[in-house]
Parts: C-alpha cells; sequence; structure tokens
C-alpha cells in the first residue's frame, strides 16, 4: 500500500476533555497544555510510522518506547497507532467497512503497547481517517469505518473469537447496554435511609498484624473464571491488565497525597477504559475479579497512608481527605450508574468500606492530637494519677466487667499507673520493668524499649503501642464484645472521677476518646488487610454474648 498524506488538520482541533471536574483537570484544561496533534509535527509522524509499519509490532513498541520521555509522550502515542494502523489496515473500496469500536478495541488492548500513551477513542478515530481517508457512517448506532480492511494475512482479526453460533458482538453489545438500568434511584450514599438500611459495622480483627500476613504490594489478580463468551481471549486478558493499569495510577496519586489528581483519576475510568473494554469488565465472569482488584488497591492505599494515624497531617491535605471521605463514594459510582447491576454492586462495596476506614483514620488523627496535648504534660498525667488512686478500682471491675476481669484489673491498677510514670522510669529508674509487677508480669520486654518511648518528644506513642498489643491479651473474647467491655470499663473510671470532683475529668475524656477510636482503627485496620476478602459479614451481637456470660 502506498503511504497517503495526512490532509491538513482543522486549526480548532484539540484533544476531546476528559469528564472530570474543573479543578482536577486545571492541568489538562491549561492552553498551555500540549495537545495529541500539532498541525507542525503530525506529518513527521506518519512519515515515522510508515518507516516502522513492516516490522514486528513488538519491535515498533520497542523502538519508540527506547526513545520515549514524559516531553515525548505525545509523539510516542500518535507515533505507534499510526504504525498499528499501517500494519494492519489498509484502503479498500467502498463495499468495505470496520467495525471502529472493534478496531480500537484492539488498538489498545495490544500486549505491545504496555508503557505507551493510549489515544483516546476520539483521536484514534480522526487519526484513522486522516491515515486512510475513510469516513464513519454510522447503521443502528453502531460507528463503521467505510473503505477501509484488514490487510488479507490479518483478515482473522475482523472476526469476533469465540462461536461462530452465538451472538453477533454489536447485538451483544448492546444487548448489555439495554439490559442495564438507570441507577438514579439507588443509594449511593449510605449516610441515609431508614435503620434497616444501614450497613453492619466492619470486621473486627486482633490477633496477629497487618504486616505478618498481608501481601507484598499490590499484583495482579489471577483470573480463575471461564472467559466471557463472544470475547478473544486475548482482548480479555488486556482488558484486565488495562484496569489493573489504572489502578496502579489511583495507588500511585493517592500514595503521593496528590487528592486533586487522585479524584480526577477516579472520574476517568469511562475515559481510561473504551467502551468495548469496559462492556468486557461488565460481563458476569469478571465482577468477581473486578472486586477482588478494588479490594486489593484500597488495601494497598490504607497499607500506605496508615503511617501518618499519629502524625500531624499538614491542614491542607487533611481538609482533603476529609472531603474525599464523604464524597468518594459518590464520585466512584456516579460515572458507572448506567452498568448492570451486578458490576454496580461489586464497585460499590469496597469503595464504602475504604470511605468507612478513611474516616476512621482521620477520627484517630483529630482524637490524638488533642490527646498527645494532655499525655505529654507532665502535670496533668500526675493530676490523672492522683485521681485514679481515690478510685476502688477493684470494686469498679467487679461491677462494670463482663470478660477476664482479673485481666482488666491488672491493666487498670498496673498497666495504666506505669504508663502515667513513664518519666519516672525513664529518668530514675524506679519501679524498673526488667522486673516484675505484683501480678508477676512484664507490661513491656525491658526497661530500655520503655525508656526509649519515654524519652520520645511525644508520649502518645507510649499509649498507642500499649493499646494496640492489650487486645490481644484477651484472645479468647470476641473482637467487638472486647470493644464493647473495655469502653465500658473506661465509662465507669471516667464516672468515679466526675463523683470525686476529680481535677482531670477533661483531660482523661479527651484520652479516652482517643483510646476508643485507636482499639477500633487497629481492629477495623487489621481485619481489612488481612482478610482475603474484606467484605463485611455477620457479627455476634454484644447483647447476646453479654446474656450468655451473665447467666
Amino acid at each position: 500500500m502506498s503511504f497517503a498524506m495526512p490532509r491538513p488538520l482543522p486549526a480548532a482541533y484539540s484533544e476531546p476533555k476528559q469528564h472530570c471536574s474543573n479543578q482536577a483537570m486545571s492541568k489538562i484544561a491549561d492552553p498551555s497544555y500540549p495537545s495529541p496533534v500539532s498541525q507542525g509535527t503530525i506529518q513527521q509522524y506518519f512519515e515515522h510510522a510508515n518507516l516502522l509499519k513492516d516490522l514486528p509490532i513488538e519491535q515498533i513498541a520497542a523502538n519508540i518506547r527506547s526513545g520515549f520521555s514524559t516531553a515525548q509522550a505525545n509523539q510516542s502515542e500518535i507515533t505507534f497507532a499510526a504504525a498499528w494502523l499501517l500494519r494492519y489496515c489498509e484502503t479498500a473500496s467502498e463495499s468495505d467497512e470496520v467495525d471502529a469500536a472493534h478496531l480500537y478495541t484492539l488498538y489498545s488492548s495490544s500486549p505491545s503497547l504496555v508503557g505507551l500513551p493510549l489515544l483516546s477513542e476520539a483521536s484514534f478515530a480522526y487519526l484513522t481517517q486522516q491515515l486512510f481517508y475513510t469516513h464513519q457512517e454510522f447503521f443502528q448506532g453502531q460507528a463503521v469505518y467505510i473503505g477501509l480492511r484488514f490487510r488479507p494475512e490479518y483478515s482473522e482479526l475482523g472476526t469476533a473469537v469465540g462461536d461462530p453460533h452465538g451472538p453477533d458482538p454489536v447485538m451483544h453489545r448492546k444487548g448489555l447496554l439495554s439490559e442495564s438500568r438507570s441507577h438514579d434511584s439507588r443509594s449511593i450514599s449510605y449516610r441515609q435511609g431508614s435503620l434497616s438500611q444501614f450497613q453492619q459495622p466492619l470486621q473486627l480483627r486482633f490477633q496477629g498484624s497487618p504486616s505478618s500476613d498481608l501481601y507484598v504490594g499490590f499484583e495482579l489478580i489471577k483470573f480463575l473464571e471461564n472467559y466471557p463468551e463472544g470475547h478473544d481471549p486475548h482482548i480479555v486478558d488486556a482488558t484486565r491488565k488495562k484496569y489493573f493499569e489504572y489502578c496502579q495510577r489511583l495507588i500511585q496519586s493517592f500514595g503521593s497525597l496528590n487528592l486533586k489528581e487522585f479524584t480526577c483519576f477516579l472520574q476517568m475510568i469511562r475515559d481510561q477504559l473504551p467502551s468495548p473494554m469496559f462492556e468486557i469488565l461488565n460481563s458476569p465472569q469478571l465482577v468477581h475479579w473486578v472486586q477482588e482488584t478494588d479490594f486489593a488497591m484500597y488495601k494497598e492505599m490504607l497499607r500506605l497512608l496508615s503511617p501518618l494515624v499519629l502524625r500531624e497531617i499538614p491542614p491542607r491535605v487533611l481538609t482533603g481527605l476529609h472531603t474525599l471521605s464523604k464524597t468518594i463514594v459518590r464520585e466512584a459510582m456516579e460515572l458507572i450508574s448506567d452498568a448492570p447491576s451486578h458490576f454496580f454492586n461489586a464497585k460499590s462495596e469496597p469503595v464504602q468500606t475504604f470511605a468507612r476506614l478513611l474516616d476512621r483514620f482521620l477520627r484517630v488523627n483529630e482524637s490524638a492530637r488533642n490527646a498527645a496535648n494532655f499525655l505529654s504534660d507532665r502535670d496533668t498525667r500526675q493530676l490523672i494519677l492522683n485521681d485514679f488512686r481515690c478510685i476502688d478500682l477493684f470494686a469498679l471491675v467487679a461491677r462494670t466487667c463482663l470478660c477476664q476481669p482479673q485481666d482488666v484489673y491488672n491493666v487498670l491498677n498496673e498497666d495504666i499507673i506505669a504508663l502515667l510514670n513513664l518519666d519516672s522510669y525513664a529518668t530514675t529508674g524506679e519501679h524498673s520493668m526488667s522486673s516484675p509487677t505484683p501480678s508477676g508480669r512484664q507490661i513491656y520486654r525491658d526497661s530500655s524499649s520503655l525508656s526509649s518511648l519515654a524519652l520520645n518528644e511525644n508520649a502518645l506513642e507510649a499509649w498507642a503501642q500499649y493499646f494496640s498489643e492489650l487486645p490481644p491479651r484477651f484472645g479468647s473474647v470476641d473482637a467487638r464484645f472486647l470493644v464493647l467491655c473495655l469502653g465500658q470499663v473506661g465509662d465507669a473510671v471516667i464516672r468515679e472521677v466526675t463523683r470525686n470532683e476529680g481535677a482531670s475529668f477533661s483531660a482523661l475524656w479527651v484520652i479516652k476518646c482517643w483510646i476508643d477510636e485507636w482499639i477500633m482503627w487497629n481492629g477495623e485496620q487489621n481485619a481489612f488487610l488481612c482478610n482475603k476478602n474484606a467484605s463485611n459479614s455477620e457479627v455476634a451481637s454484644p447483647n447476646t454474648q453479654a446474656n450468655e456470660l451473665s447467666q
């Protein structure tokens, strides 16, 4: 085929804007941002592509990738797309035609495209018409290129792989869309509705630690189901890989706390995944894989965020995280509201779980900052210590604790006293923690670990470490029931201090609020990260267990 020189581009041509918020798309909307096709260089792109078209497609991609840089992204995507078209397609008579969606699916699912930018569907269509002097026509809403065909050696690409007697791929896609119904009436927000519509609490797990039995990194999950009928398995695998790359971009932007970029990518799912690919993801065979991938993505994001839970976060980032926790469900689900119910539900559960964990993270972070002001002050700790000595702890535990009362009494009478006396242990060595307490237990492994915590500028870390290690000591007690019991004992302590007109009431109340949030955060985070599928499940009712124990 002789190479056809492109027709001059319209002066007003520009890349179609992505579906995204104005703020998040400020970079793309910037007039200085280069257009993917410019009048002065498009002819050079086509000439370069014409020289490469006879090489194997992998070598074409390798040659372009070897000279790829961020500044050359626009040139790379156009050159590869043009070389791909020239290799597989040719100009034909008016009676020949190629399905536009099928052609773009083949291009976007090419394994050789990994590491190279992807042209949008609109830009690819414009490039095709410029290369082959073809035009698009619509038959029953389906776009086709007139006067274009696959080269004879690649004619099999024009036929969908699958059952030859199965449904037509085009009609199959139309059927999927017709079966999908509007989700305007679906309840995307879980903050509204009757009591029966409230979600169950997240799972709690205190045994083990996320770092010990958590997967390493975010990896492509294996596909164990049968491939959807009527679709080429290679295209299905490429769709999975494309969705995986989309999730990786979300993780990267969130991990760098670039929340505007994260919101932009979150809203660009329909642009990153062309319509044919998106419809493949909607197939029932891929729904479970999509949900597992989403859970793995949000696990990785939470793992990157969790080290900041006790750190001071810049106000701008903190405000962004607050906004994200309230809007991420709506923003993630809006653009797929017309998808089939099974796909919509599979996508909604992981993002709702992540939103609730993000809200818990923010509650812990804010309460920790307030608690740290009291815990780092020696005079305040002394006031709390004095009030503790005025409480009959044995009687308090006897009338309020429903699980392992002896262990709870030891926590109040020994461990909390030791934490309030961290300065004396670190500076004078009194009551060395290397020797057993009256009950024969050691709170920390040795005195040096306690001293290092006490000398830390933020005493909050010593308390955080202790209450992270406390729940596993009650291994025989259900996690949620344990939280209920510890909270009940803490409330009883606050009431006793109030009755005694203790001077540390306000400090104790703030510290207890943080302890409650911190224990819940550890349990919910641990359960989410350690479970293979972090979906909600029913837990035993704390009231039921309390009745059984009381009997």
